[in-house]
């Protein structure tokens, strides 16, 4: 149970898509930035697991790059950083979304090594 109390699942579009895999308009997104921040600003993450290349790509600019992590092909994945009124740094991965072929083993390693960072 601790592990489950430490994790938060978070829709970032705040309105319901009309069906699968249709993409949220951008007024959409844009209309989510505040809601995002006042979850990162209340629960303070440590990081956060962006479900989908769109999604990490349609995020908030706020912020600033992170360090870069190599997959386990040697590939290097892009990071973002948050920083919060605290102070403290909120990091972003950006992985595949589990509906589009996603591989739990390679994921697992990337995600594993990032939290670890």
């Amino acid at each position: 149970s601790s592990w489950w109390n430490r994790i938060l699942f978070y829709n970032f579009v705040q309105v319901p898509m009309t069906g699968a895999r249709v993409a949220p308009t951008e007024d959409e997104f844009r209309n989510s930035d505040n809601a995002f921040f006042e979850m990162l600003e209340k629960y303070q993450p440590d990081v956060v697991i962006a479900w989908g290349k769109r999604l990490y790509s349609e995020l908030p600019n706020r912020g600033h790059e992170g360090l870069y992590i190599t997959d386990p092909n040697g590939k290097k994945l892009d990071t973002w950083v948050y920083r919060l009124s605290t102070g403290k740094d909120t990091r972003v991965l950006p992985i595949t979304h589990p509906s589009a072929g996603f591989d739990t083993e390679f994921w697992h390693k990337v995600m594993a090594k990032f939290i670890g960072m």
